[in-house]
C-alpha cells in the first residue's frame, strides 16, 4: 500500500462524472443525466440499471458513480467498483480512470497500486488527462526508479499540455529539484515521444525513417536532416535489449504513408524508410517500457 505522504501527491479526484456530457455517450446515459439535472436521482438509477444490465458501458459507468456518491441509491463501494469494472472492460476511459482510483484507495477491492497503474494506463492512452496525471505521478514519485521517473515525467508533460494544472505544478516541482531531467536533452529522450505515439489512433500509419543501436545515431540523423521536433524517437525490442527508431508522420491508411515515402527527397530515401502501422509500433513500445519499469 502507498504511504500516506505519497498518497497526498495524487490527483484525488473521483470527478463528478455523473454530469459528464459526451457526443459518444449512449441515449440511455443522456436520458439518465436529464433526470439527474431535474433532481430525479432515483429515476436516473432505474434508467441506468436497465441499460447497464443490457451491456451499455455508459450506463454501467453511470451506476458506478451513483453507488460511489450515494445519489439515487445507497452508497455501496463494492457495487460501484463492480460497475466501473464492467464499463472499463468495454474500454470506457472514464470508467477505467475511476477503477484505477478504486484500486488506489481500496474502494470495493484490496488496495493495489499496480492495478491502479494498469487501468490509468488504459485510460491515459485514450487521452484521459486525469489518468495521465495520476499515472505520471505514480511512476515518478512512488515507483521512483531512474526509468520510471523518465516515463512518469513524460505522462505528466502530456497531461500538462492538455491543461492539467496539477500535472503542471508537479512538473515545476520536478524541474526545480535536483532530480529533474535536464530540459536541454529532454527532447531527445524517447519516453516523451513514446507516450505521444501510444496516444495516437492505433489504426493509423506512420513512416519509420531510420533505426540504430545508439540514441546518438538517431539524434545525428534528426539534426542532419533538420527534423528535430518533426519526428518521434522510440524504442523497439531486439533480443534482450532494444534499438532506437524514428517515426515520422500520421496517415489514415498505408497508401498515404507509401505515397509520402515515394515523394521524399532522395537523401532520405537512401535510408530505405517504410510505412508501418501505429498499432505495431505501440505494441513494441509497451514491451520495452514494461521491461524498463521492471528494472530497479
Amino acid at each position: 500500500m502507498l504511504k500516506n505522504k505519497k498518497m497526498r501527491i495524487f490527483t484525488l479526484l473521483v470527478l463528478l462524472l455523473i454530469t459528464l456530457q459526451s457526443n459518444a455517450s449512449s441515449l440511455a446515459y443522456k436520458q439518465a443525466i436529464a433526470e439527474t439535472e431535474k433532481g430525479n436521482h432515483a429515476q436516473a438509477h432505474t434508467i441506468f440499471l436497465k441499460a447497464a444490465n443490457l451491456g451499455d458501458a455508459w450506463s454501467q459507468f453511470g451506476l458506478g458513480v451513483i453507488y460511489l456518491n450515494g445519489q439515487g441509491a445507497a452508497a455501496d463501494a463494492n457495487q460501484s467498483t463492480q460497475w466501473f469494472q464492467k464499463a472499463a472492460n468495454q474500454g470506457l476511459s472514464f470508467a477505467q480512470f475511476n477503477l484505477g482510483n478504486a484500486y488506489l484507495h481500496g474502494r470495493g477491492v484490496e488496495p493495489n497500486p499496480t492495478k491502479a497503474a494498469f487501468w490509468w494506463q488504459q485510460a491515459a492512452e485514450q487521452g484521459n488527462t486525469n489518468a495521465q496525471g495520476n499515472l505520471g505521478t505514480l511512476m515518478y514519485f512512488d515507483y521512483a526508479t531512474k526509468n520510471s521517473k523518465k516515463l512518469g515525467k513524460a505522462w505528466l508533460t502530456i497531461a500538462a499540455n492538455q491543461g492539467d494544472d496539477a500535472a503542471r505544478q508537479r512538473l515545476i516541482q520536478i524541474n526545480d529539484s535536483s532530480e529533474g531531467t535536464n530540459n536541454s536533452i529532454w527532447e531527445f529522450d524517447p519516453e516523451l515521444s513514446e507516450v505521444k505515439i501510444i496516444t495516437m489512433p492505433p489504426t493509423y500509419f506512420g513512416i519509420n525513417l531510420f533505426s540504430a543501436k545508439q540514441k546518438k545515431s538517431v539524434e545525428k540523423f534528426l539534426h542532419r536532416y533538420n527534423m528535430e521536433g518533426k519526428a518521434y524517437i522510440y524504442r523497439f525490442p531486439r533480443g534482450d535489449s532494444f534499438l532506437y527508431g524514428i517515426l515520422y508522420g500520421l496517415y489514415a491508411n498505408r497508401e498515404e504513408a507509401k505515397e509520402t515515402v515515394n515523394s521524399m527527397r532522395p537523401e532520405l530515401r537512401e535510408h530505405a524508410p517504410w510505412s508501418v502501422s501505429l498499432k505495431s509500433i505501440q505494441n513494441k513500445i509497451r514491451i520495452v517500457q514494461t521491461k524498463q519499469l521492471e528494472q530497479k
